[in-house]
């Protein structure tokens, strides 16, 4: 009577003693599981981070080769305008376009060459502020592109210190939930047989 009781109480405790295990194993699962999910989160940051820069570099370089190309555009304009001034024997050296439009032999072709001079202006004024406000853009989204690295360079450095000791973090609560799992196993052993024990003693009585 006294074994089958000391078993009894035996197999109780280590019941409490399961019961306790576990949940402190679950809560630990919990704390990894915890640190696992913002270690992840940082690393998402990143790469978002990432993903902008790169699609900052790339509309930078694309639009300052249209810049490039808008500017070639436009020198080729004035290249042309200056070509057909000069043609006119009559100009010697000077790109004015008053002189040019009063150079034509016929007055039909004086306003055909104010008309191409004004046309002229105009396409060089349009191609000036379209140069402009790409420029502008440019401006813009390189000031966008050093804020972003210097927000990556920033979170960088902190989340390289945040990983550093979160993995710590981490490595000690796994340590601790397999020790708490390895603990649970041990009891669970211990009360199958103690178990075992007390239903040998009921086939005796």
């Amino acid at each position: 009577l006294c074994q089958r009781k000391e078993l009894e109480q035996g197999i109780k405790r280590s019941q409490n003693r399961l019961s306790q295990t576990r949940y402190q194993a679950g809560r630990k699962q919990q704390d990894v599981e915890f640190i696992e999910e913002q270690l992840q989160q940082r690393l998402t940051y990143i790469r978002q981070l990432e993903v902008e820069i790169d699609s900052l570099d790339r509309n930078i370089d694309t639009l300052t080769a249209e810049v490039e190309r808008q500017q070639h555009e436009l020198e080729a304009r004035r290249q042309k305008y200056r070509t057909a001034m000069r043609m006119d024997r009559h100009i010697t050296g000077a790109d004015s376009p008053l002189l040019f439009i009063l150079s034509g032999r016929t007055f039909p072709q004086m306003l055909r060459r104010q008309r191409y001079a004004r046309e002229h202006a105009s396409a060089l004024r349009t191609s000036g502020l379209r140069i402009m406000a790409a420029q502008d853009h440019l401006r813009y989204l390189r000031s966008l592109l050093l804020t972003a690295k210097g927000e990556r360079s920033t979170r960088m450095d902190e989340i390289i210190i945040q990983r550093r000791e979160l993995t710590r973090g981490h490595a000690v609560d796994s340590a601790r939930l397999q020790q708490l799992k390895r603990q649970a196993t041990d009891i669970q052993r211990d009360v199958t047989e103690r178990t075992r024990q007390l239903n040998e003693l009921d086939k005796i009585a």
